[in-house]
């Protein structure tokens, strides 16, 4: 079990570095970085922790938006029009 976790860390960790890399070659400007290769390592090994951040984020503005939920506005009472009759 513990085998399936490393491998699935590891394939991701391969992804993120990759799409790291790709993304930082293209967005740079004529300058390269000095450290591009161990950047994208780095930012590749630390993926869980934005994953949990991206998570956390998540729940703090659906917590934010429950006060709806739990306290809805007043509403006034509605007045109905008169309704003229029909011929």
């Amino acid at each position: 079990m513990v085998h399936l976790y490393v491998e699935a860390y590891t394939a991701i960790w391969a992804v993120v570095t990759l799409a790291t890399y790709l993304v930082g070659r293209r967005f740079s400007n004529d300058e390269q970085p000095d450290h591009q290769m161990l950047t994208s390592v780095l930012a590749g090994a630390m993926w869980p922790v934005v994953v949990v951040g991206l998570l956390e984020a998540f729940a703090v503005a659906l917590m934010a938006g429950s006060h709806a939920w739990r306290d809805p506005a007043p509403v006034e009472p509605g007045y109905l029009a008169t309704v003229a009759p029909l011929p």
